[in-house]
């Protein structure tokens, strides 16, 4: 699981860089599943996928990236936020 800071006014972009783990089999799909914060938007190249979050409930909330590739292999990470001001 990656730990990362959030300030609860911000709007910001987390991006998850799957190249290393995936090699040459491109994403198909992906899911971001978020408590705590709101998802915005999201997003996904090949290799990457990204989620736009503002707001914050509580600390700490969490956003799981869940990404279905080409060949029908399903990946799954996992970002806690620890919601503090900056």
């Amino acid at each position: 699981m990656i730990s990362t800071l959030k300030d609860p006014n911000s709007i910001e972009d987390f991006l998850l860089d799957w190249s290393a783990e995936i090699g040459a089999d491109p994403i198909a799909s992906v899911v971001w599943t978020v408590t705590g914060v709101t998802l915005m938007a999201s997003s996904a190249t090949a290799t990457t996928a990204t989620a736009r979050l503002r707001g914050a409930v509580g600390s700490p909330a969490k956003e799981t990236c869940t990404v279905t590739l080409a060949s029908g292999q399903v990946k799954e990470r996992t970002i806690q936020l620890q919601i503090a001001n900056m």
